[in-house]
């Protein structure tokens, strides 16, 4: 695992008033990344998603994260699988 990224969880507060915030909690790991696989890359476009990489974690590190933070770009996470102790997150670019 060369490159460092950050898993981004979102969470909704709400003040005494009512008022809601988004509160991000970040997470920097290390990460593989890989081309999305042409098969995956077909069905998701066949059913109007896009899907751009995939990052491959550590699964005790994998924190149920919505999006990665990777450079100076955002993805959001569209798939998490577990396999072999590393969970391989499908992202697509936000």
């Amino acid at each position: 695992m060369n490159d460092v990224i950050k898993l981004r969880t979102l969470s909704v507060t709400s003040d005494a008033a009512g008022f809601s915030s988004t509160v991000v909690t970040e997470k920097t790991v290390y990460a593989d990344i890989k081309s999305v696989r042409q098969s995956e890359f077909y069905a998701a476009e066949a059913s109007g998603k896009k899907v751009d990489l995939v990052f491959v974690v550590n699964a005790d590190e994998w924190n149920g994260a919505t999006e990665i933070e990777y450079g100076s770009l955002v993805y959001s996470v569209v798939r998490a699988q577990d396999w072999k102790g590393r969970t391989e997150l499908t992202c697509s670019r936000m």
